[in-house]
């Protein structure tokens, strides 16, 4: 079985070629780079990886991710991040999906201003047949809602399940909206909110359950694993090989479950042409 991580973020050790925004978030040195990235991920097995673009270092300029994807394209794609309020960001799409072989976009659901423009986006998104990723928290599920059923064609991955956290038990409002939105085909989960929203030490048992729940309600043909590389800056409480272990062991997944969350789901929207 091939293992894909569909959540790493970059960073460019030639901070002069590429430069970092103002007052970055930082990994810790010499983590997040791309031979930091081979490293942990050929040590836990992982074969394919899904580069996010890092907004909180480099905001809109995708120059680093774009050229790190066309360099590593038998292993790696890309998913860049662009400003829905720039006229010119559907095109800057085109031009990186066209040449640079990225796979998606990720927008969030700032304010209603820009809702023109990531109307703007998510036609071209179906256009070029990407995927849209949602960065964003429960506040905007009717917005969501509304763009999945005008963009049936568009596969759409929530990212990091909208933050879920076991600190909304008992009543977990986001799990209950997430279930009520399973019906639309074309929704997608990451399921990389497990150790983030875990009020639990490894193995973060109590939101494995939640993750159990959302893969019972979408369907693991439906869910994928992030790794949230690097875990040092994003996860800090288990490391990269115990974020995957959490899904290879500990959630004691059936072997089709597993397979398809680690492998045939990512592999089919994100490097399939």
């Amino acid at each position: 079985m091939e293992i894909v991580d569909t959540h790493v973020h970059l960073y460019a050790e030639d901070e002069a070629r590429y430069p970092m925004k103002e007052s970055p978030l930082r990994p810790p040195p010499r983590t997040g780079t791309l031979a930091h990235l081979r490293q942990v991920t050929s040590r836990a097995g992982v074969t394919k990886v899904v580069a996010v673009q890092a907004g909180t270092a480099y905001l809109y300029d995708n120059r680093f991710l774009a050229e790190t994807v066309k360099a590593n394209r038998d292993w790696m794609t890309g998913i860049c991040l662009l400003d829905p309020g720039n006229a010119g960001s559907s095109l800057e799409l085109t031009r990186l999906v066209k040449n640079y072989g990225l796979r998606g976009i990720r927008v969030g659901f700032p304010n209603t201003r820009q809702l023109e423009g990531l109307l703007g986006i998510w036609e071209t998104a179906r256009r070029l047949g990407v995927v849209v990723c949602a960065h964003f928290k429960g506040d905007y599920f009717e917005t969501l809602a509304r763009f999945l059923e005008r963009f049936p064609e568009v596969p759409v991955v929530l990212d990091h399940c909208a933050y879920m956290s076991a600190s909304e038990a008992p009543g977990l409002p986001t799990l209950k909206a997430l279930l009520k939105l399973r019906r639309p085909r074309n929704l997608y989960l990451k399921l990389s909110f497990v150790v983030m929203g875990s009020l639990k030490p490894y193995p973060c048992p109590d939101t494995m359950a939640l993750a159990k729940r959302l893969i019972e309600g979408f369907g693991a043909e439906r869910c994928m694993w992030g790794g949230c590389f690097p875990t040092e800056l994003w996860i800090p409480r288990v490391t990269y090989e115990q974020h995957l272990r959490i899904f290879t062991e500990e959630m004691g997944l059936d072997p089709g479950a597993r397979k398809a969350i680690l492998e045939t789901t990512p592999i089919s929207l994100w490097f399939t042409p």
